[in-house]
């Protein structure tokens, strides 16, 4: 399962599906993920990763309709990437979005570390991502934008990771509102706020139980500043649950504590 649920303001507010997903894929290291809603929407997520090697290529479709709103809404994005080391990768993505406004976006991005690390003697290590953006909003006009983001990683004691994220993100021009930036924080509802600007500190602990190495236990504290002219500053946190399955993508669960209460489950992919 995938989703969350969150009580905000008197209000419930909940967001379920199933995802199934499948690695090694025709053999090249590809994998397949089906996301598929449950609750409120009806549609599908279909993403694929493949290729081996240096040159590596994503295909992602979404179509999503949603029962309250009466409203649908579709993307689709293809995107290639090569590797130039172990620790540079250079690629695009190129996306088409469908729904109250028709989109295209072009998004160059460029990773250098990485997040997982490769031996356990490396006792710090370092991801980060930076990705400027343009695109074409059909009925109205354009905008542009960049994502930043870098991550920490320190193995303190006893495979014990401490991690930071610092991210920025940045709009301007004519942006379709579900384009527009939404707080990231954990138990809080995403949809209430937007705004042009984002600035998020994650800050998380994985601790291995030791009596049973596959799950871990983590503790988070999110913090955003969010808004247009004007931001505003939003504050989470909680503990999480991650049980890695035997291709060691976990499954993970969340209760989070921000301007509301939100038990959330997902899965990182």
């Amino acid at each position: 399962p995938t989703g969350y649920i969150v009580y905000e303001r008197q209000k419930i507010r909940s967001e379920a599906g199933l995802f199934m997903e499948y690695t090694n894929l025709f053999g090249k290291a590809g994998t397949f993920y089906l996301e598929i809603p449950l609750y409120e929407n009806v549609g599908f997520l279909l993403t694929y990763r493949g290729g081996a090697g240096t040159v590596r290529f994503t295909a992602e479709a979404e179509y999503q309709y949603s029962l309250k709103e009466n409203d649908e809404y579709a993307q689709y994005t293809p995107g290639i990437s090569y590797r130039f080391s172990s620790d540079l990768l250079l690629g695009f993505d190129l996306s088409l979005h469908d729904g109250t406004h028709t989109s295209s976006i072009f998004q160059p991005f460029l990773e250098i570390g990485k997040k997982e690390r490769y031996s356990y003697k490396v006792k710090k290590w370092m991801y980060s991502r930076i990705s400027p953006y343009y695109g074409i909003d059909f009925s109205s006009g354009s905008f542009y934008g960049a994502a930043a983001q870098i991550r920490f990683y320190r193995d303190l004691l006893l495979k014990i990771i401490y991690n930071v994220y610092i991210k920025a993100d940045i709009q301007d021009g004519d942006i379709p509102e579900n384009l527009a930036l939404r707080v990231d924080v954990r138990g809080t509802f995403p949809e209430d706020r937007i705004g042009n600007k984002r600035f998020s500190f994650i800050n998380e602990l994985h601790v291995p139980l030791p009596w049973a190495g596959s799950i871990v236990i983590v503790p988070f504290v999110d913090t955003n500043l969010l808004g247009d002219n004007r931001l505003e500053f939003f504050l989470g946190g909680g503990l999480g649950v991650h049980w890695f399955t035997r291709y060691q993508d976990p499954l993970i669960t969340e209760i989070a504590f921000g301007k509301g209460v939100m038990l959330n489950l997902r899965k990182r992919f």
